[in-house]
């Protein structure tokens, strides 16, 4: 048996280590994972960021229709050292539209092909989407391989620690 471990960059030397029997392997194995666990410390590096984005939602129910309409407030704080000109968001409902979308072919990958033969009455997807802050609209397009995601184009640039309040995102 032969098992090559990965390179380990130890001060400017590399570790390499072939292994052809179960026993001399051994004898390495804690060693190699001791400084490993050394020189891997888990710590994000310094350019490492997290968006913030902040949701409060109100939907109200049509069982006749079997619709929802949603007025959502978003908060998004740019957390990066970038400055943003347009945003992505995620449209989970048009995940359930049809066949096409990502989320139907991964169910189907994992077995599961409810999503794939359900009817179409069952399945959901958002018909109508407006974004506005500062009391202006603004103008947002769905992505053309990806339904489920659409880019907002920002009329003005988020910087660095600064925030987009969405005051009535609806559907």
């Amino acid at each position: 048996m032969i098992l090559i471990l990965p390179s380990l960059n130890l001060t400017g030397y590399t570790l390499i280590r072939f292994f052809t029997t179960f026993d001399h392997m051994k004898l390495w194995i804690l060693p190699c994972l001791f400084l490993f666990c050394l020189t891997a410390s888990g710590d994000p590096s310094p350019s490492y960021f997290q968006q913030e984005v902040n949701y409060k939602i109100n939907v109200r129910l049509n069982d006749k229709k079997q619709s929802l309409h949603a007025d959502i407030e978003i908060e998004y704080i740019n957390r990066s050292s970038d400055t943003l000109y347009e945003l992505f968001f995620h449209l989970w409902p048009n995940a359930y539209k049809n066949r096409n979308s990502a989320l139907c072919k991964q169910l189907l990958e994992s077995g599961d092909a409810s999503l794939y033969f359900a009817d179409e009455k069952e399945r959901g997807y958002i018909d109508s989407l407006q974004f506005t802050a500062d009391n202006e609209m603004i103008s947002w397009k769905a992505d053309q391989v990806h339904e489920d995601i659409c880019l907002l184009q920002l009329k003005k640039p988020l910087l660095p620690g600064t925030k987009l309040l969405s005051e009535r995102p609806s559907m």
